[in-house]
C-alpha cells in the first residue's frame, strides 16, 4: 500500500533564521496501532528525526520531549523500555584524512528487540 513507500518531510519556514530540514522514511511494519520506521537523513539538524516525525504524526517512544507521554509510561510500565525506541543501524560518512567512505552498522540492541517481540505477541 501507499503508506509502505518511502515518503520524505521537508521543513522551511519563511523565518531566515530557518535552516532547510529534509529526512527520508518507509513504514517497515505496522503492530497494535504502533509503527517501526527506517529513516534516511537529508540534513542533520538537532532534533531532526524526533521533531519531524513527531509532526507529522509518528512520534519516537520514549521521547520526553517531542513523544508522547501516555505512550511512554505504557512502554517502560509494559516493556520495561528506558530510553527513546531510536537506533542508529547504519552510518556512513567520509574519512576527513584519507577521504574513504566509512560504513558501520549496528544490530538492534537487546532492549528493543524485546519491546518488539513483546509488542507482537
Amino acid at each position: 500500500t501507499d503508506r509502505f513507500q518511502h515518503k520524505s518531510i521537508t521543513t522551511s519556514k519563511e523565518d531566515p533564521e530557518a535552516q532547510l530540514a529534509v529526512l527520508h522514511y518507509r513504514v517497515l511494519k505496522e503492530t497494535d496501532g504502533y509503527s517501526l520506521l527506517e529513516v534516511t537523513l537529508g540534513t542533520g539538524r538537532l532534533h531532526q528525526i524526533r521533531a519531524q516525525l513527531s509532526f507529522h504524526g509518528y512520534p519516537v517512544i520514549g521521547d520526553a520531549l517531542y513523544g508522547n507521554q501516555t505512550i511512554n509510561t505504557l512502554f517502560a510500565k509494559r516493556f520495561g523500555l528506558k530510553r527513546q525506541f531510536l537506533h542508529a543501524s547504519k552510518v556512513i560518512f567520509e574519512h576527513p584524512t584519507t577521504k574513504k567512505r566509512i560504513e558501520i552498522t549496528a544490530a538492534l540492541p537487546e532492549d528493543l528487540k524485546n519491546a518488539l517481540k513483546k509488542l507482537e505477541t
